[in-house]
């Protein structure tokens, strides 16, 4: 069986979100390494599958990111596989980040309610760290997240990672050296974040990262175009890196 039959038999069997995670993870993980249109998945079947699996794939984030926030034994075999895939978005950024900045004061926006992102940041890079999301529910699991995290283990300082209920539009960026832009976010909303930013912080420095979907990952998340496109005078490309996770991170300096 193809992984397309397997991807198609996963729709048909799905009995609920809580007996199809390690299923999910296993699809989730190949559709990280494919990355792109490839056969079978560039046919007008493949793509009518990654449609309907995209469906069943917001219930799933939606049950796992609350059920993370709000259960620190949920799953334990399932949180570590799906940790090891945020693990290698981790690794890029960090890479880029490092190689242009330091970690500390780094804003992530659109942080959701699980913010696996910001805990690596945080305890991989011992970085002060603050999550930024205009839903005040997330904002209020993600710090449940965190506490949970840290009632399990010790290897890293909860004090670090600040949450802030805002608009992305408006909140005051002048505290900041880095500022990471979730994929999840409307082109919209980044858009005008970025105008945002570019227009209170003349004068100082910093470096804006931006998650982008690429290949599949246009079929999961709302296609952005690079803010290459914007032509943004006082804003330079550092570079681009892709990892798995079907997304891409853009890096800017904004001076």
């Amino acid at each position: 069986m193809n992984q397309l039959d397997q991807m198609r038999q996963f729709i048909d069997a799905f009995k609920g979100e809580e007996h199809s995670l390690l299923a999910y993870l296993d699809l989730l993980n190949y559709l990280s390494e494919c990355m792109d249109f490839g056969p079978p998945l560039g046919s007008a079947e493949g793509r009518e599958v990654l449609r309907r699996f995209r469906d069943l794939n917001d219930r799933m984030e939606r049950y796992i990111e609350m059920q993370v926030a709000i259960d620190a034994s949920f799953n334990p075999e399932f949180k570590a596989r799906y940790a090891h895939l945020y693990s290698s978005l981790f690794e890029l950024e960090s890479r880029m980040l490092l190689a242009h900045s330091s970690p500390q004061f780094t804003c992530f926006v659109g942080c959701g309610s699980a913010p696996l992102s910001l805990l690596l940041f945080s305890k991989r890079l011992d970085a002060c760290v603050f999550g930024l999301d205009i839903r005040k529910e997330c904002v209020d699991l993600a710090q449940q997240f965190i506490a949970h995290q840290h009632q399990t283990r010790s290897d890293f300082d909860r004090h670090k990672i600040l949450f802030v209920h805002s608009d992305g539009a408006v909140f005051d960026y002048r505290t900041s050296r880095n500022v990471l832009l979730s994929a999840s976010m409307p082109a919209q909303s980044k858009r005008q974040i970025l105008d945002h930013i570019v227009g209170t912080t003349r004068g100082r420095r910093i470096i804006l990262l931006n998650r982008i979907p690429v290949g599949i990952g246009t079929i999961f998340y709302e296609e952005c175009p690079s803010f290459t496109e914007f032509g943004i005078v006082g804003m330079k490309h550092l570079g681009t890196g892709r990892t798995g996770l079907l997304l891409a991170t853009e890096m800017f300096e904004i001076t």
